[in-house]
């Protein structure tokens, strides 16, 4: 049972039986009513998520937090960081080593997805959190950053066209990718002051695909019926 529509083919070119039920985030945006954008836009308002294992937030969060401060007040009036569940500690030991900004709020918990529907911009590792950002129609900038071997291993190892699951489902670059050295606050920023002043409207249009792939909400229903087809 595939929730991401690329899986499929995979699976048919090696023998295997599957079916693409859908993705499960859908439903859970569709049951808060946020999936047709109905959250009214905050202008300057800006949304951190660093990710969701201590690795990713150890990476991400510092050139976030430094990226701000190059940020002027007008660019962003105010800042939600994201918290992925039990990612409260990880954020913490950041914020007391690099220090934080005024305009940053932390959010969590049934909240957190309403304040990123307000966001006029996104800075987010190349997760789930991408595809959160395309159903709701957020422009982001995605960044991702690996230890050194890793990062060789990676490039000797993974061949795929994009990093952010969110352009993998589209098909193409909808959203700029920052990676390894790239992620800088120097490069953030330039492409961030770039979203805000022209390139958000073109980006939630490629986004849009995104939508388009998942399909409609119902994909647990979907698995059950495939799992009750099989049993039967």
């Amino acid at each position: 049972l595939c929730i991401l529509p690329f899986e499929l083919p995979f699976y048919e070119r090696h023998g295997v039986r599957a079916r693409y039920v859908g993705h499960p985030l859908v439903d859970d945006l569709a049951n808060q009513g946020l999936l047709d954008h109905s959250v009214p836009r905050v202008e300057g308002r800006l949304a951190l998520l660093p990710g969701s294992r201590a690795m990713e937030i150890n990476q991400l969060l510092p050139v976030m937090i430094e990226s701000i401060r190059a940020m002027s007040p007008e660019q962003v009036t105010e800042v939600v960081l994201v918290e992925a569940p039990g990612m409260g500690q990880a954020v913490d030991l950041v914020l007391d080593r690099y220090g934080t900004d005024e305009r940053i709020r932390r959010v969590s918990g049934a909240s957190r997805r309403t304040d990123l529907a307000a966001s006029s911009l996104a800075w987010t590792a190349s997760g789930t959190a991408t595809v959160e950002c395309a159903l709701l129609g957020v422009p982001m900038v995605v960044g991702y950053r690996l230890q050194a071997v890793s990062a060789i291993l990676a490039r000797m190892l993974v061949r795929v066209p994009h990093v952010a699951l969110a352009n993998l489902i589209a098909g193409q670059r909808a959203a700029p990718e920052l990676l390894q050295e790239d992620w800088c606050p120097e490069q953030l920023v330039a492409v961030s002051r770039s979203l805000l002043s022209s390139g958000a409207p073109q980006q939630r249009r490629a986004l849009a695909e995104v939508r388009r792939c998942l399909g409609a909400p119902g994909a647990s229903e979907r698995a059950a019926d495939a799992v009750a087809e099989y049993l039967i």
